[in-house]
């Protein structure tokens, strides 16, 4: 069916071009219009073949009688799962044919391909899909981690519709908790998109600007029917939900809000990469790589955007986990946070709008690449931590800005409010784009940007009067970063760096930055107290 639906997809934008080129083909070229014509003919000839085709698979494959017998094989396959999950270890041995070719395959046909009122699938149906899944998401005993993989896939598909979203809200609690512990496992060593996805949807309808009434694709739901996906309906149960867990796990949400800020650092680096190559210059005027890497790009920008409304819906749902002041491993985690933010608005708005180029090219391996969703989803994260929080909390996430992420706020004042515009207030027509002016940004919204940028302004107006940066040749200057005065130093090797390259290297290696000697504590050069003990690694091997 896809491969039909694709191939008359195709068809009509060929029609489409021969029609353009007919009508701009000059008065005297007339082999060239008859050549166009006759190709015409022929597209138009095959359109009408897969119009047959598309008939006869809507009358005979989509039938009453098809119907039923996808339902029987599904409730009798999911009966047989159900009783040898609950035998113990006889689930190990059951064929994987009927987990992922049967009972995976039946449920995706029944909810993509056939409407709900005019299937089989009932409520009980899905709520024993959503719990099944949720159960055994992470079950050891499923061995292939592909037959895994497409459960979450399933499941992530399931979600995207509001009706099944309620089934999913409809679960036990004990299944909820379940779920919710299986898509909060740090993004290591596992597929972790589509479960990031499952969490976007969750949240779409409550973040900044995340509503979509207006058609921005993603490459993630190309395979859905996108009829059928309705409007934002987001679900506040699961949100609380998860807030509530990730508050009463610290340790869980330090490390799973890590490993987003790892696989986001990841994403946008391989985009803004594969960027350089797709914008075009003066000298080259397309692209010159392959369609394969357009694809590359195209979906790292996907997982950039939901990465970052997961993101979002953490920081809003349990705000305490990376803005609590008292501790060491939150106040690292604002800090990454907040260098990957300004990275990417420093790098994408600016003068040459490079994304504005990419909508300009009119390629379908690129149509999902616009502005909007990256920079929405960017100033959410901002409006959550500078707008809604308490003014010391606002305070100090702006000074961390100003101190640590080198955040270009003409970048920022370009992204909202444009390029040619002289003050915030001044909303004058620009052929660039300008998040205030976009339809998806309501009233409110528009006001927490004015807000946004003007705290942001002016904690730079003060810091750059009463604050001035030592010099770069100064001895106590970390040589890490370059910005902050050296604290911390290692024992037993003796090297030295400032306390926020320390406890961010920390994060993911114990190992000394120059001689790689495994660090057994810090000591606070001012103070003389170590402030971080570390257990030795009897494995570990010293390096001189």
């Amino acid at each position: 069916v896809a491969e039909v639906i694709d191939s008359l997809r195709e068809y009509n934008e060929s029609l489409v071009d021969i029609d353009n080129k007919i009508i701009n083909c000059r008065d005297d070229g007339h082999e060239i219009r008859n050549e166009l014509l006759r190709s015409k003919k022929i597209f138009e000839q095959q359109t009408e073949d897969l119009t047959r085709k598309i008939a006869w698979i809507t009358m005979h494959v989509f039938s009453q009688e098809k119907r039923r017998d996808i339902v029987t094989l599904h409730r009798s396959v999911y009966r047989t799962l159900q009783i040898a999950s609950e035998a113990g270890n006889l689930f190990s041995f059951i064929p994987e044919i009927y987990l992922n070719d049967i009972y995976l395959n039946t449920f995706t046909a029944l909810n993509v391909y056939y409407p709900t009122e005019d299937s089989g699938l009932s409520r009980d149906i899905a709520i024993d899909f959503a719990q099944f899944i949720a159960n055994h998401m992470q079950d050891t005993r499923i061995v292939n981690s592909d037959v895994r993989d497409n459960m979450t896939q399933s499941l992530s598909a399931f979600c995207f519709y509001a009706g099944s979203l309620r089934a999913l809200e409809g679960m036990r609690e004990s299944n909820r908790t379940i779920l919710i512990r299986a898509l909060l496992t740090p993004y290591a060593n596992r597929p972790w998109a589509m479960t990031n996805l499952i969490l976007v949807r969750f949240w779409r309808g409550c973040g900044f600007g995340f509503r979509y009434s207006q058609a921005y694709p993603s490459k993630f739901i190309q395979s859905l029917r996108k009829d059928r996906i309705q409007d934002s309906s987001p679900s506040i149960k699961y949100q609380q939900e998860i807030g509530r867990y990730l508050l009463n796990n610290i340790d869980d949400a330090i490390a799973f809000l890590n490993s987003l800020l790892g696989q986001l650092n990841w994403a946008f680096s391989e985009f803004m990469g594969l960027l350089k190559d797709l914008v075009p210059t003066k000298v080259r005027y397309m692209p010159t790589i392959e369609h394969r890497q357009m694809k590359i790009c195209s979906t790292c920008f996907d997982v950039t955007v939901s990465l970052l409304r997961t993101i979002e819906m953490s920081i809003c749902v349990a705000p305490t986990v990376m803005l609590d002041k008292h501790s060491t491993k939150s106040e690292m985690l604002l800090i990454r946070l907040l260098q990957l933010l300004a990275q990417i608005i420093n790098r994408l708005a600016t003068k040459n709008y490079s994304l504005e180029d990419m909508e300009r090219l009119k390629m379908y391996a690129l149509d999902n690449i616009q502005p909007y969703p990256i920079f929405s989803s960017v100033c959410g994260i901002l409006v959550h931590l500078i707008n809604r929080t308490s003014t010391e909390t606002s305070l100090r996430v702006c000074r961390a800005i100003y101190n640590e992420a080198d955040l270009d706020l003409s970048c920022l004042r370009r992204l909202i409010y444009g390029l040619d515009s002289d003050a915030p207030n001044s909303k004058s027509a620009s052929s660039h784009f300008t998040l205030v002016s976009q339809p998806e940004i309501n009233q409110s919204e528009a006001h927490d940007l004015d807000e946004l940028y003007r705290k942001l302004n002016d904690t730079y107006e003060i810091f750059a009067k009463t604050m001035k940066k030592s010099d770069e040749n100064d001895d106590s200057i970390c040589i890490i970063c370059y910005s902050h005065q050296i604290q911390g130093e290692f024992r037993p090797c003796r090297h030295q760096a400032c306390l926020s390259c320390i406890s961010m290297h920390f994060m993911t290696s114990k190992d000394c930055f120059f001689c790689k000697t495994h660090v057994g504590e810090v000591v606070d050069l001012i103070t003389g107290h170590v402030i971080d003990s570390i257990k030795p690694n009897e494995n570990n091997t010293k390096d001189k």
